[in-house]
């Protein structure tokens, strides 16, 4: 029997009226940073959706040294889950790939990419001819990460350090850069009513040796694309998905306090992917 499941933008739209319970008392970075105004609630409608996740970050488990430590963390109570991934799997439903070429097959609405693992060049190719054919993606792409880990580096299950998509990029007319001095922590870039907290974040410059149409946001942080019959949001900063920055109602497990942190932000990036 096959699920049926909700309408993916109509769930976006849900996402982003959730009513905080109060309010609370949050960072505030002076560096770069004007104040993070709530974003205007989307107004979007689609198809009933399927959404495909990649990530090498730990949104949706916790890091484990050991299968002991795995066993245990099925048992932790919410409140140390990561409240993004929380969210995203109550109202997403995302199937989570280790494999590009199987998460293309299962044919998605919908496409997310949170800092993943080295594609080959063959796989890029993959992922450019989707897109081109009408796919839809979030790329989170980091050229600098600094996301905590229990793990070393150079550990294979550590988060990965560096995106590795350039080549995708330079071939859509983008060039991925970072500024070397830059002030260290977190600070805001805003677009719009809307801000979006970073660390260290990279930006895009465009080559215009493609034809690939790209509209840069937040400080050239983000990059909107339309590639062929598709639409690509490329985000050059995947800290901004630390759980610090997504304060949640203590009364109801894991709803997004409005208004705060990054859940606008994410709410914004998601209807920019709808076009």
């Amino acid at each position: 029997m096959t699920k049926s499941k909700p309408s993916f933008f109509m769930l976006l739209l849900y996402s982003v009226m959730i009513v905080g319970a109060a309010a609370v008392s949050y960072y505030i970075y002076t560096a770069k940073s004007p104040a993070i105004d709530a974003a205007p609630n989307p107004s979007i409608s689609g198809d009933t959706a399927n959404v495909a996740i990649m990530t090498s970050l730990p949104l949706f488990s916790p890091e484990t040294a050991n299968i002991a430590d795995a066993l245990g963390a099925t048992e932790k109570p919410d409140a140390e889950a990561h409240p993004l991934g929380v969210f995203w799997s109550n109202t997403l439903s995302p199937e989570i790939y280790d494999d590009l070429t199987a998460a293309l097959s299962s044919q998605p609405d919908l496409l997310i990419l949170a800092q993943s693992r080295p594609f080959s060049p063959e796989q890029l190719a993959q992922f450019d001819a989707w897109v081109r054919g009408g796919g839809k993606a979030l790329v989170f792409a980091d050229p600098a990460l600094f996301w905590p880990s229990i793990f070393s580096v150079g550990d294979a299950r550590r988060p990965e350090g560096a995106t590795l998509l350039s080549p995708l990029f330079a071939y859509w007319g983008l060039e991925q850069q970072i500024d070397d001095d830059q002030p260290e922590g977190a600070w805001s870039l805003a677009d719009r009513s809307n801000a979006m907290i970073v660390v260290q974040s990279g930006h895009f410059i465009k080559s215009g040796n493609s034809e690939a149409q790209c509209t840069l946001r937040y400080d050239d942080a983000v990059a909107a694309c339309n590639v062929g019959k598709g639409r690509a949001v490329l985000v050059s900063d995947a800290d901004m998905l630390q759980a610090e920055f997504y304060p949640v109602d203590g009364a109801e497990a894991h709803a997004p306090i409005l208004g705060s942190g990054n859940w606008n932000s994410v709410a914004s990036l998601l209807q920019l992917t709808a076009g």
